[in-house]
């Protein structure tokens, strides 16, 4: 309420496999405008240039060959184009805030929060497609179409705080919105789906994502004020709403000619997922205070959760050229999917200080993550997947409309301690995670839709440390180790989708089955180690701090971190990718002169410019296949592709504070 401050700052970057110099601009204005009442802004705006290359990009959708003749530059280069660095990002957030402290007993923030986000496309890598024909560079993806992706996230908040005396009374109000508008490569989901669309010599298709959601939440808390009391308390509600909305269109520009009919929109696949989820929430927690070194803590938490889903999916093209609807036609039957949940989680703590610089403690807590729709048009009530139904369906099952809330008890057993005059702490805890229906990554049978369901049971067991050491005055050290097992408890049936090599046929080397005839499923066995997540993580850091003649300060700072491996699908089953470990390094150098309120940070990022995958999406399963369409000519599916983290970063950043 009293310092009229300006602060600026900057970041210009480059990557060692991208062109072009990324900046981030950013200011922060606090203007005090009574006493009691004060305004606070900030802005900033990111231009990242990128370092992803697309180098066989389809010059017009459904005309040009996205398979050309690989070896003959001129084939290639009459149907494919190159585009270096696409992966940009050009994000302009913002926030503005003002804070109303009018007495001793009352204060409120308003608060608008702001982000533009305009993607270029992903931070992918092809080069696990062993199937392509060409070799594949570490951040090449080979996608047929860009996928670029606009966000836009508005955030309102309203916070007060109210003085009662013997509490405080404290009120969060939230208003959010999110849209989304994005752009995939569609075709390799449509290659798997058996229609014979790489038949067509020119297929390519590819979608576009919307999605707009409304969230509003309030929670109200009133916790008592410090007393010569052994007791303290908070106790209070929640309530949060999301309207949601979403919608999936699937293009396949020229296949209806090739098929003998007419859609002019090319709209082969079309589905709408809307909907409102609700939870409420009353909880409240009591901590008594036994003696000074022994304290013990209980609570409670009673919550209700409603899901109300509606999805519909339609198959334009096919319906048009094929049955005969109208060639503008949409028909959406929206099918009703409904969740509810309600229960409690209690929580109850222990802990006792040894002395001033060690306390142990232990704690018993319930976790709740809500369910939600899987955005699957539902099937038709007279489906027959015996064959008897049309051949080309995209749909789900009752079961895979929507998927259920997940709970957890959680044990955990802890230390935390100072040593050496407080310069030296060190913490450690061991815990363990009972999981009740698991929410974990699948596809619906039919159409091979990427869907959430829940699994059965699963645990997760571990250890976590942690340092923080002041060597000196001047040198800073401080680190952590992690280590989880996290597994099934319980067989889950149907739970990780892969390709059968060969495909089953009968007799007479007819597929045995007409929909999705190649696709299986594994099902999920106890003790299954679950994907996404390493067993091992560790970090590293240390810092000095070189105080020059002239009254300005050096600081020199090294961080490593490393993970082990990563499973990309439940106990390494259906083909699953295994994501090796890796470890980075960063190094800076900041230089700071007090007296006028500035750095200057040099800065090196991923030191030795490792070259390390996060994410993967498709299977060891993909890379077998080769198809071909009606010429013979072989058709290179781009299925698989690994999310990377960036190369080497090379930078300068500074920052500036000035008094108005």
């Amino acid at each position: 309420f009293s310092d009229r401050t300006l602060d600026i700052r900057g970041d210009a970057y480059g990557y060692s496999e991208g062109e072009g110099v990324s900046t981030d601009f950013g200011a922060t204005l606090n203007l005090p405008i009574t006493d009691t009442l004060a305004f606070r802004a900030s802005v900033d705006q990111l231009n990242d240039q990128g370092f992803i290359d697309m180098p066989y990009l389809v010059r017009e959708i459904g005309v040009s060959d996205p398979n050309p003749d690989f070896s003959d530059p001129a084939d290639v280069a009459a149907n494919l184009y190159r585009k270096d660095d696409v992966n940009t990002e050009d994000v302009t957030s913002g926030r503005a805030a003002v804070r109303w402290n009018p007495s001793d007993w009352f204060d409120a923030t308003l608060s608008y929060n702001f982000q533009d986000a305009d993607v270029g496309g992903r931070q992918v890598s092809g080069r696990r497609a062993t199937n392509f024909p060409v070799p594949v560079g570490d951040y090449e993806a080979i996608q047929r179409v860009e996928e670029p992706n606009k966000r836009e996230t508005d955030l309102w908040a309203l916070e007060g705080v109210v003085d009662l005396g013997f509490a405080e009374l404290t009120s969060a109000t939230g208003y959010s919105t999110f849209k989304e508008d994005g752009q995939r490569d569609q075709s390799d989901l449509l290659y798997s789906l058996e229609y014979s669309y790489e038949a067509f010599p020119s297929f390519t298709a590819y979608t576009q994502e919307l999605e707009d959601d409304e969230t509003f939440t309030q929670e109200l808390r009133l916790t008592s004020k410090p007393s010569d009391s052994p007791f303290s308390w908070i106790v209070g509600g929640f309530y949060s709403k999301t309207d949601f909305w979403a919608s999936s269109a699937e293009y396949t520009p020229h296949i209806d000619e090739y098929f003998g009919g007419s859609r002019p929109d090319a709209l082969e696949y079309y589905a709408v997922d809307y909907g409102t989820s609700e939870e409420t929430a009353f909880f409240g927690e009591v901590t008594w205070q036994f003696t000074p070194a022994f304290q013990i803590t209980g609570g409670a938490r009673h919550y209700t959760y409603d899901l109300e889903a509606y999805s519909a999916v339609d198959l334009p093209l096919f319906e048009s050229v094929f049955n005969g609807r109208d060639p503008d036609s949409i028909v959406l039957d929206f099918g009703e999917s409904t969740d509810s949940d309600d229960g409690w989680l209690y929580k109850l703590n222990a802990s006792y200080k040894f002395s001033d610089d060690l306390m142990m403690y232990a704690t018993i807590s319930d976790g709740f993550r809500t369910g939600g729709s899987n955005g699957a048009g539902p099937c038709p009530p007279d489906f027959e997947p015996d064959g008897s139904s049309p051949t080309q369906i995209v749909c789900a099952l009752p079961n895979e409309l929507i998927y259920g809330s997940e709970t957890t008890r959680n044990y955990e057993i802890g230390v935390k301690s100072q040593w050496l005059d407080n310069r030296l702490t060190f913490n450690a805890a061991v815990f363990f995670i009972e999981w009740s229906d698991p929410q974990v990554a699948s596809a619906t049978v039919y159409g091979l839709q990427p869907i959430t369901k829940n699994a059965d049971g699963a645990e997760t067991k571990g250890v976590e440390l942690s340092y923080n050491f002041q060597i000196t005055d001047n040198w800073l050290v401080r680190g952590s180790y992690s280590y989880a097992e996290a597994t099934l408890t319980e067989t889950t049936v149907n739970l990780v989708p892969y390709l059968q090599d060969p495909c089953p046929t009968d007799e007479n080397g007819d597929p045995i089955g007409k929909i999705n005839y190649c696709t299986a499923f594994e099902d999920g066995q106890p003790g299954d180690r679950l994907p996404g997540s390493p067993k091992s993580q560790f970090s590293f850091y240390t810092e000095y701090d070189l105080p020059l003649s002239n009254g300005w300060d050096v600081n020199f700072s090294y961080s490593l971190s490393s993970i082990t491996d990563v499973l990309s699908r439940t106990g390494g089953r259906g083909d699953s990718i295994t994501l090796p470990g890796f470890t980075l390094s960063n190094i800076a150098v900041r230089l700071t002169n007090p007296g006028s309120d500035w750095t200057v940070t040099g800065y090196v990022d991923n030191l030795f410019d490792t070259f390390a995958e996060t994410g993967v999406r498709g299977s060891r399963g993909n890379n077998r296949f080769i198809l071909g369409d009606e010429n013979g000519d072989p058709v290179y599916p781009r299925s698989v592709f690994t999310n990377v983290i960036p190369p080497r970063v090379i930078g300068v950043r500074f920052t500036k504070a000035f008094g108005l």
